[in-house]
């Protein structure tokens, strides 16, 4: 902990995590101008897009399948569609990565389409779908450039996996493709004349429930200078931390709690993808969310998470609706604790810090996020007035 600093001591996240501390990394920070993380951006797809490349490819059969085989875990395969119905801008052959888990999961990675996690004893699942399947990775609207204390990373997001029978939500997967200086130490069998093609599956986490991190080297993105980091290496999981804090819990402390975002007079009911809403029984008394993470500033805050609180009216049109927050709410429930046909919730991270609110109309079936115009935040009841639309 030599690099950490105290944030917070004696808080509480629920009932079961009391007397809490919080600890920042003091890790260094880079600060770059946009337009240098656009162009970087943009360079990085490349890089990835040609990592799919199935034109000039000499091509071997395997199994009764057209296949080229790059190393011992990274090949090509023919889509599974009807490839009478290709255009000429769509590739026929994909990128495969497979990865053996630690346990007993075994991880299939098509580039450009899809991910599967299976196993000899349990179905096979899906964890996530590229929004631009089969389309070139240059325009796949998830693409981001993200950092965490490892350094830079291109960010990608697939999403609309099979069904979570724990949370209810799709699964979803995030890429993470990384400069992998290690490579050739590791992968003596690669063709070293596809040096071009060079990557690997690093490791594969489940962050949280039915949410998935996928750790991809990719020599190439050293030749970049955001993602060189000379003092970083990419080898495992433990090295690779999600954000820069650390909790220590104390479970059977006495100590009087300073400061709690858990209100015992709402019930928490975790939605996943890291939200947990706090619910109140009463009808007068409007709910919040709880982000179960920590921001620098609201402004850090990536607002898809909320893409699935969408309201479900139903066949039949009515001024009733409901919001999907894994059936929460009843049609009679939402609109006691709406006014004038628009439901409002504030959302919180742990150190019980004000993000944003969210404000949902049934007139328009759309999420709007919106922020207090003054600092003044009541912690579970908003006045419409008193909001500032900030993107919707």
């Amino acid at each position: 902990m030599n690099d950490y600093h105290l944030v917070q001591s004696n808080y509480s996240i629920t009932n079961d995590y009391q007397n809490c501390s919080i600890y920042e990394h003091t890790n260094e920070r880079i600060y770059v101008d946009q337009q240098y993380l656009n162009d970087t951006l943009t360079d990085a797809l490349k890089i990835v897009e040609d990592l799919t490349y199935y034109n000039d490819i000499s091509l071997t059969k395997l199994n009764h399948q057209l296949v080229y085989p790059l190393d011992s875990n990274s090949f090509f395969v023919p889509r599974s569609t009807d490839l009478k119905n290709i255009g000429s801008d769509m590739p026929i052959f994909l990128r495969r990565f497979q990865y053996n888990g630690q346990i007993f999961w075994n991880y299939d990675v098509d580039l450009k389409a899809s991910i599967h996690q299976s196993s000899s004893s349990m179905p096979t699942y899906n964890l996530g779908t590229s929004s631009n399947k089969y389309g070139s990775i240059i325009h796949d609207k998830s693409a981001k450039l993200k950092y965490h204390q490892d350094g830079y990373y291109l960010s990608l997001t697939y999403d609309n996996g099979s069904i979570c029978h724990v949370t209810g939500l799709p699964r979803q997967t995030e890429l993470q493709f990384v400069c992998d200086k290690s490579f050739f130490k590791e992968k003596s069998d690669f063709d070293p004349y596809r040096k071009d093609k060079a990557a690997r599956i690093i490791w594969v986490y489940e962050q949280y429930t039915c949410n998935y991190q996928i750790l991809i080297g990719v020599p190439s993105l050293c030749d970049l200078d955001l993602f060189n980091n000379e003092n970083k290496k990419f080898i495992t999981k433990q090295q690779n931390k999600i954000h820069d804090y650390k909790v220590l819990c104390d479970l059977d402390s006495d100590k009087q709690i300073s400061n709690s975002i858990h209100n015992l007079d709402f019930q928490p009911l975790p939605l996943g993808r890291e939200l947990i809403l706090m619910k109140n029984p009463s009808e007068s008394v409007n709910d919040y969310l709880i982000y179960t993470n920590i921001l620098d500033s609201w402004e850090n805050l990536d607002f898809s998470i909320f893409e699935f609180i969408i309201f479900d009216g139903g066949k039949v049109k009515s001024e009733k609706f409901t919001i999907d927050l894994k059936n929460m709410y009843t049609n009679e429930q939402l609109i006691s604790k709406s006014g004038d046909g628009v439901f409002v919730i504030e959302v919180f991270d742990i150190l019980n810090q004000y993000i944003a609110t969210l404000q949902l109309s049934n007139s328009s079936n759309v999420i709007t996020n919106t922020r207090l115009k003054d600092s003044n935040v009541t912690n579970n009841y908003l006045k419409l007035d008193n909001l500032e639309t900030k993107s919707s």
